[in-house]
């Protein structure tokens, strides 16, 4: 992407200052970042992935609805807290479309941030979990069926699986033959995986609003460590609080990072799962209904599971979907997450004893 091409974007937007200069941003899967200045200012400016997301108008009225919920709720949020802002065109619209019919937006600059890959200080791990406890506890009261569902079956196990079982028909240069042992995986553990399917399917768990992607890096720090902001709102949508707590937990108390290629480095960080765990439910145990807190051990493997399921699809497919460094990586990343939802499957007394002493 073409940094001219950002800058042009960027002044279509109603800011202090005109834009002069621009920089790739982040390591994003699906979206195009780029950070974004003049003389004084910052800005965040992103295209959008519209073949993914393809009812952008929608996607962006679910971000406004939570940036704004959480602006209003400002006093019942950490001092630090530093909310995500939608900045809008000079029409005051929430996104611009360019002349080659691609879709942009633009939000604060959060300076002095980082977030983290690898999850290794257990304080650290206790501030994120707190603070997508808050997340889930200050948009409790947003009522569901004011969202757009923007990607259907984004967490629904039966999906992924029907999408698996047609990748297995295209069988991208042959690579079926190449990943038969987990491709026997996925088949043998599917029926304990789509327990909490089952419950969602006979609406015996509530749909909440949820992130949805509460991946570790999507947190940002302040140099002291504390969790300042929650970013990537993209799949803020209706969902279950286990898609939340168990996506956090897959990439957070794994003591490998996501796109780790050797499986011995994979592994349980029970303290870092106590850690995160005690700040989640600290700020959620009290909205819990009976089924969710019996159920919620079971939601980090079915996460590392169904990522697992879906990069080792793209892997079939050609990599189509994520982006790749080379052309094992989407392979990599299924085989980290399928061992590592194994690894939890084994830990399961240990996980649903910790969740117990904070409910």
């Amino acid at each position: 992407m073409n940094n001219l091409k950002a800058i042009s974007v960027a002044n279509t937007f109603k800011l202090p200052e005109p834009i002069t200069f621009a920089e790739p941003l982040g390591n994003g899967h699906i979206n195009t970042t780029f950070l974004v200045n003049g003389e004084r200012y910052k800005f965040v400016l992103q295209q959008i992935n519209h073949s993914i997301f393809k009812n952008v108008p929608a996607l962006m009225e679910n971000i406004v609805l939570v940036t704004n919920h959480f602006q209003n709720k400002r006093m019942h949020l950490p001092h630090f807290y530093v909310p995500l802002t939608i900045i809008g065109d000079k029409q005051n619209n929430p996104y611009v479309i360019d002349n080659e019919n691609n879709y942009w937006r633009m939000y604060n600059y959060i300076p002095d941030s980082k977030t983290f890959l690898k999850v290794t200080d257990m304080a650290v791990a206790y501030e994120g979990g707190s603070l997508f406890g808050i997340f889930q506890n200050i948009v409790s009261d947003i009522q569901v069926d004011r969202l757009h569902t923007i990607l259907p079956d984004f967490h629904n196990l039966r999906h992924r699986l029907n999408q698996f079982s047609e990748s297995l028909k295209v069988n991208f240069n042959n690579r079926n033959e190449t990943v038969k042992k987990w491709i026997d995986f996925v088949y043998e553990h599917t029926e304990v995986m789509l327990y909490i399917q089952h419950l969602s399917d006979k609406k015996e768990i509530p749909l909440r609003l949820t992130h949805n992607d509460t991946k570790f890096n999507n947190i940002l720090f302040n140099s002291a460590d504390k969790a300042i902001s929650i970013i990537d709102l993209d799949t803020v949508m209706p969902g279950h609080i286990h898609f939340d707590y168990g996506d956090a937990l897959r990439t957070a108390a794994n003591y490998a990072t996501e796109d780790e290629a050797d499986i011995k480095l994979i592994g349980f960080n029970r303290p870092i799962f106590e850690a995160y765990s005690a700040g989640f439910l600290a700020h959620t145990a009290k909205i819990l209904t009976k089924t969710e807190r019996e159920t919620l051990q079971f939601a980090p493997s079915l996460l590392a599971f169904i990522m697992g399921l879906r990069f080792l699809t793209d892997y079939l497919n050609g990599d189509v979907y994520y982006k790749i460094q080379h052309e094992n990586s989407n392979l990599h990343r299924a085989v980290n997450q399928l061992v590592y939802s194994a690894e939890l499957l084994k830990n399961q007394n240990f996980i649903y004893n910790t969740i117990k002493q904070y409910l």
